[in-house]
């Protein structure tokens, strides 16, 4: 079974090959009547060209990518997933993270459990895991941002 895998991914692959081959073909070559050959000693073989090396390092790429496997490898990130199904990472978006005192941060901000408090929610407080951060409607900085968002 994993020869008949590898002779297809073969197949494949030297398709690709021949198709970037017969898409720019060099002068005086003759060209091809098909990109598709059978040839198990021709499919094996290009499993390990250049072409054959780059498109099996391609497709492991976006399969870590996609299923999110490789991406703590890439990324150096350690999230943790929560029941909603969301990743939650250690660190708050773009290095925002611990640039506040707490006395700066009662300052602008209300903390306490969510069902307490109104306002949006912006994450919670790194000491106490129970409390909620909340920003405050009638802060400088949301009523400059909500200037920016309604001028013309």
């Amino acid at each position: 079974m994993l020869l008949i895998g590898l002779y297809l991914y073969g197949v494949f692959v030297n398709s690709i090959r021949l198709g970037i081959r017969t898409t720019f073909p060099e002068p005086g070559q003759t060209p091809l009547e098909t990109i598709w050959v059978w040839n198990p000693v021709f499919a094996l073989a290009a499993i390990f060209t250049p072409t054959g090396l780059g498109v099996t390092f391609f497709l492991i790429l976006m399969t870590c990518l996609i299923t999110k496997k490789g991406y703590s490898w890439l990324s150096g990130y350690k999230f943790t997933r929560d029941s909603r199904g969301f990743d939650i990472l250690p660190d708050a978006t773009h290095g925002s993270s611990g640039w506040m005192t707490d006395k700066q941060i009662d300052m602008v901000m209300l903390r306490g459990k969510a069902d307490e408090l109104t306002g949006t929610i912006l994450g919670k407080w790194e000491k106490v895991r129970k409390k909620i951060i909340v920003s405050v409607w009638n802060t400088f900085a949301r009523s400059s941002c909500m200037g920016l968002m309604t001028t013309p």
